[in-house]
């Protein structure tokens, strides 16, 4: 929308699959995924907490923060009572789980993906460099 109000039209845009640059598919195989949802909820819990509270007393429905997604929408339950920290943690930490996993699924059926495990750099390095450079 910037962009049309600046140039005053829609932009011809180019199709990406017309574009002059060459590119690989390279996907990271998650190690301790669960662990790591799990850490990440819990060092993050207080600083959503605070920002649900601040949001809603600026007017941010509790309505409103259910729509905007999962951390929101736990969010809003706590702080409304409707569940307890704990409960809250527990559920969201398995709806980030599940989620992760729908994503894992929708990546997994775009075959020209090719997945290595994270700490195999050089392979994942020798592997671009072969399909880009073609040597």
């Amino acid at each position: 929308m910037e962009i049309i109000k600046a140039i005053g039209k829609i932009p011809r845009c180019q199709p990406a699959t017309l574009t002059p640059y060459k590119f690989v598919y390279i996907g990271l195989k998650p190690d301790n995924l669960d662990k790591k949802i799990y850490e990440r909820l819990l060092k993050r819990l207080g600083a959503m907490i605070r920002e649900g509270k601040i949001l809603h007393k600026q007017g941010l429905t509790y309505k409103r923060m259910h729509e905007l997604g999962l951390e929101y929408r736990y969010v809003a339950l706590y702080l409304q009572g409707k569940l307890n920290k704990l409960d809250m943690f527990n559920k969201l930490n398995k709806e980030i789980r599940h989620y992760s996993k729908r994503q894992m699924t929708w990546f997994k059926r775009n075959k020209k993906i090719k997945w290595f495990e994270p700490q195999e750099f050089k392979k994942i390095t020798e592997y671009a460099r072969m399909q880009l450079l073609g040597d």
